[in-house]
C-alpha cells in the first residue's frame, strides 16, 4: 500500500496501513482465533482494568446524555463494576442530588460532567470537587477545541488542589487526539457519530469508523509515550 507512514518509534503502524479512503467500524472486522487458550469457562476470564483510579470489573463506561445516564444508571453500572457519567444537562444542585438520592455520595464511582464556560462551568466544578468528585468530564462535541485548553487553564488550581482526573473529548483522529494528551487531560473519549442511534455522521458528514478512530488514537498515545487512558 502506497505512502505508509512511520511512527515515531520506527515501525509501521496498523493505523497507518489503511488506505485514507476507507475507514472501518466494528461491523467491518473479527477477530483471529488463533491463540491456545488453557481457559476452561469463560468465568475464569478476567475482563478488569485499571481506571483513572478505579478498578472496572469491565471497562464498560456510560455516555453522559441525559437519556442515558442519570443518577439511577449510575448507580447500577458501579453495582456492576462498570462507570456511568451522570449528565450535564441540569443544575449544579440537581446533577448533586443524581448521586446523593441513589446512594452515591461516598462512592468513587460518582463521575459527572461538565460543559467547557468558564463562570458557570468553573462554578460547578468547584462544587463538584467539594462533593467529593474525582473524575470529571468535559463534555463537548469536538475535542478538538482550544476552549478546552482554556478551561483546564482556567481550572488549573481546582484541579491541582483537588486531584482531580480530566476525561476529555470526543476525539476521532490523531491530531485531536495528540492535542488532549498534550494539554494534560488524563483520558480521551474516542469516537464522533458511531452510537447505533447516533445520526451525527450522516447529518453532518462528520466522523470516521470506530476501529479507525481508536486505532489513530492510539497511534497518537503511544508515539508520545502516555499513559494517557
Amino acid at each position: 500500500m502506497e505512502n505508509i507512514k512511520i511512527s515515531g518509534n520506527g515501525k509501521k503502524t496498523f493505523a497507518s496501513k489503511i488506505s485514507e479512503s476507507y475507514s472501518f467500524t466494528y461491523d467491518d472486522i473479527s477477530l483471529l482465533p488463533d491463540q491456545i487458550s488453557e481457559i476452561e469457562h469463560r468465568a475464569e476470564c478476567d475482563t478488569s482494568v485499571d481506571f483513572l483510579g478505579l478498578r472496572l470489573s469491565l471497562p464498560i463506561i456510560g455516555s453522559p446524555m441525559n437519556t442515558v445516564v442519570g443518577g439511577k444508571m449510575a448507580k447500577a453500572l458501579s453495582e456492576l463494576g462498570c462507570l456511568g457519567v451522570v449528565h450535564r444537562f441540569n443544575s449544579i444542585d440537581e446533577q448533586i442530588r443524581e448521586f446523593s438520592d441513589n446512594g452515591m455520595s461516598d462512592s468513587p464511582f460518582k463521575c459527572p460532567a461538565v460543559g467547557i464556560n468558564k463562570s458557570s462551568d468553573l462554578d460547578r466544578l468547584k462544587r463538584l470537587a467539594d462533593y467529593g468528585v474525582k473524575i470529571v468530564c468535559i463534555d463537548i462535541a469536538n475535542g478538538g477545541s482550544k476552549m478546552i485548553e482554556e478551561f483546564i487553564s482556567a481550572a488549573g488550581n481546582i484541579i491541582k488542589e483537588y486531584q482531580i482526573k480530566i476525561i476529555a473529548g470526543n476525539v476521532a483522529s490523531y491530531e485531536t487526539t495528540e492535542f488532549l494528551i498534550k494539554i494534560g487531560v488524563d483520558a480521551v473519549r474516542v469516537g464522533i457519530g458511531n452510537g447505533a442511534m447516533c445520526s451525527t455522521s450522516v447529518k453532518s458528514g462528520i466522523g470516521i469508523g470506530q476501529v479507525d478512530a481508536i486505532l489513530r488514537s492510539l497511534e497518537a498515545k503511544n508515539d508520545l509515550d502516555s499513559d494517557v487512558k
